[in-house]
């Protein structure tokens, strides 16, 4: 689905430019002066068919510290030492229901089981704090979007998409309008950001753009998150690809500046083409131009994607 990502696979020699990406052509296997042969390629990006579905777990911690201490060591009154904490939290059922030729997704719909976001203090648009009112108005579970618990659909054609909400008799089409930031949360089911379009060989490298968590945070934060995706395919054993990645995202508000570094693992099926697991862990680091304000703190979180068996939970 996407052709923008620069991507570099820095095995052997000779250049070459295809599909917008450039990279570095694949080392030859052979002996002396025989016959050489191509390394083998994997295919990084999933596949379904119409009729699929699975369940997503995704879950994303970040703990902070954070104070402006005077002269005297001590936190200074008026500063949350919490205030950059911050979650999200995603349980999902997906249902496939038509897909191109290459088996990506065209079609797809989402029952969000749990769907719950948690921005910093600081940085909370009036956009977040309304999601919230009607949270509590809907007397949902803390930090619960207010599509927890509904059924979202995305038809994609001729590179536009329409989301709208799955109802009893018809549907609504406004929810885009007015929750733009599920629109990158419904792609990351069947698209994650790491993923990339050509086969790579084991050793190859790709970056790119983190552009879902940017179109998220773009609304629900002040300042949106921005950054990349540096992935690494480390190794294939018994048909399940290692891929190696790190992360660098940062946003700045105002004065202060928080950034964001993360490192973990992907573990892709290259026969099914189907994600399994991703983990990761990081830390996190709070600055302001022209003030002793400082923060530091931990991030963790990973996804699963497994086969689901069970109807869907019922329209709402």
């Amino acid at each position: 689905m996407r052709t923008h990502a620069a991507f570099v696979a820095w095995m052997g020699a000779g250049l070459a430019l295809a599909g917008g990406a450039l990279f570095v052509a694949p080392p030859r296997v052979g002996a002396g002066d025989g016959p050489t042969v191509e390394a083998p390629r994997y295919s990084v990006s999933p596949a379904f068919t119409v009729g699929e579905r699975f369940r997503v777990e995704r879950e994303y911690r970040q703990n902070t510290f954070t104070a402006a201490p005077d002269s005297n060591f001590s936190a200074r009154a008026g500063i949350d030492p919490l205030a950059y904490d911050a979650s999200l939290l995603i349980d999902a059922l997906v249902t496939i229901e038509q897909v191109d030729a290459k088996g990506a997704a065209e079609v797809w719909s989402a029952t969000f089981d749990k769907l719950r976001v948690d921005i910093p203090d600081p940085l909370q648009t009036p956009e977040y704090r309304l999601r919230m009112r009607e949270r509590k108005q809907k007397r949902l579970a803390p930090n619960a979007h207010p599509l927890e618990g509904m059924t979202l659909k995305v038809e994609q054609a001729g590179g536009k998409a329409r989301l709208f909400r799955v109802l009893k008799s018809g549907e609504d089409a406004g929810i885009s309008q007015r929750y733009p930031e599920v629109t990158p949360l419904m792609q990351s089911l069947v698209d994650p950001d790491w993923t990339f379009d050509k086969p790579v060989t084991i050793g190859a490298q790709w970056e790119m753009p983190a552009d879902q968590i940017f179109r998220l945070t773009k609304v629900l934060a002040k300042a949106p998150l921005e950054g990349k995706i540096h992935c690494r395919l480390a190794s294939v054993v018994d048909g399940v690809a290692n891929i190696e990645f790190t992360a660098t995202l940062a946003e700045t508000h105002a004065t202060v500046e928080m950034k964001i570094a993360i490192e973990g693992r992907i573990e892709f099926d290259v026969t099914r083409r189907k994600a399994i697991e991703t983990k990761y862990k990081g830390r996190v680091v709070i600055s302001s131009k022209g003030s002793s304000m400082a923060g530091s703190g931990t991030v963790e979180g990973g996804s699963s994607f497994m086969d689901a068996f069970t109807a869907l939970s019922p329209e709402k």
